[in-house]
């Protein structure tokens, strides 16, 4: 990927000091050119991509205004040739395994991060393969949980849904009134416990409930499309 120049690595993270950290480890690579620019949010994230055309991206997976597995399925939508590793300090299986899904290449901790593993996997990474630290690669052997009982109805419109369509488009796409959309997705959200539509949908991508392909197709950049709360009323 990077040739005989040095790799160039983007860092993305909201904490200044782990930027710091990170950017202290790979400046004394010969190998590895490490650079960061402020992210405002999830918009603002793929911009500083397109501006820095990194190797490699080593993405935090928390980031205030960012949904993680949405920014996936579009950085490997858009940058299919860019490498990605999160960094993170979130263990948690089912992200560990979702975030593989989609693509990527890298899942650190970040006490790993902050160490000599970090150059390790970038290295790794670059050169096309994968590399996911010893304690996130222990998850993607585990057993998944039983995925929640969902109806064929409830999956046809928790596909809709992660695509970015409202109530009204959703009825109209499935021939079903806007009063039976309302009951899906109430019945949607009881089941995967979630709240609000758009923590259905993170439930939906993360737990691989709905075609990749349609995670990939989530309308807006990065996601933007990704629907919420019915606001129009049922007739």
């Amino acid at each position: 990927m990077a040739g005989s120049r040095p790799i160039r690595v983007q860092i993305m993270d909201d904490h200044d000091l782990i930027v710091e950290g990170i950017k202290s480890i790979l400046q004394s690579e010969p190998d590895m050119a490490p650079m960061s620019v402020p992210v405002p949010d999830q918009a603002g994230a793929l911009e500083a991509i397109r501006a820095c055309e990194p190797d490699v991206l080593l993405l935090d997976a928390r980031m205030p205004g960012f949904d993680l597995l949405s920014a996936l399925g579009q950085i490997r939508l858009l940058f299919p040739r860019l490498r990605v590793i999160v960094v993170t300090a979130q263990q948690d299986p089912s992200l560990v395994r979702a975030a593989a899904k989609l693509g990527t290449a890298g899942y650190v901790l970040k006490e790993e991060g902050l160490s000599n593993l970090l150059p390790m996997a970038i290295r790794e990474v670059a050169r096309g393969k994968t590399w996911y630290s010893p304690r996130a690669s222990a998850h993607l052997f585990e057993e998944p949980a039983a995925p929640p009982a969902l109806t064929d109805w409830e999956r046809q419109v928790l596909g809709q849904m992660v695509c970015g369509q409202k109530p009204r488009e959703i009825a109209a796409a499935l021939q079903r009134s806007v009063r039976a959309i309302y009951a899906a997705e109430e019945s949607i959200r009881d089941k995967l416990e979630a709240t609000t539509n758009e923590e259905a949908v993170v439930v939906a991508i993360r737990d691989g409930l709905v075609p990749l392909g349609a995670v990939e197709g989530v309308a807006g950049p990065l996601g933007n499309g990704v629907a919420g709360q019915p606001q129009d009323d049922g007739g």
